[in-house]
């Protein structure tokens, strides 16, 4: 015989002993385990709270005896508008916008030189119905500002 067949013949014998004795354990000596793989649990991490596209932004500004008042703000696109003696009485003047998460939302009020000494002018800012920013002041010439980054 030659080597080359001696080779084939070994190569082919261990080949059926290996698959003989596979057969044979699978069949009676071996008891099937389950397979277990443990990993450490790790914390889900918690959903992100989507960021609205908009807030609603609400300036309120009141005065408790008439007279002039000057109020200034910005609006939904952080442009500045302004009213300018404006005789507010006792009533409340506000403004509405919808302004996107980042803007400058601002608005300031002032008594005008011929307020009365005890005319308090307030200013309220509002975003989505939360009171934000508030402030008070009594007398000639007092000046009252609230503001606030929108969706900080």
């Amino acid at each position: 015989m030659s080597p080359r067949a001696w080779v084939i013949l070994i190569v082919v014998g261990m080949v059926m002993f290996v698959a003989f004795n596979n057969i044979a354990g699978d069949d009676a000596t071996e008891t099937p385990q389950a397979a277990v793989r443990s990993e450490p649990t790790k914390p889900r991490a918690a959903e992100p709270t989507p960021t609205p596209s908009s807030y609603r932004v609400e300036y309120i500004v009141t005065r408790t005896v008439g007279g002039p008042i000057d109020i200034r703000w910005t609006n939904e696109t952080e442009g500045h508008e302004n009213v300018d003696e404006i005789n507010l009485g006792d009533k409340t003047w506000t403004k509405t916008f919808q302004m996107e998460p980042g803007t400058f939302a601002y608005v300031t009020a002032q008594n005008g030189p011929r307020a009365n000494a005890n005319a308090t002018v307030t200013c309220e800012l509002k975003i989505d119905g939360q009171r934000i920013d508030y402030t008070e002041a009594s007398g000639k010439f007092a000046s009252v500002t609230c503001s606030d980054t929108v969706g900080h």
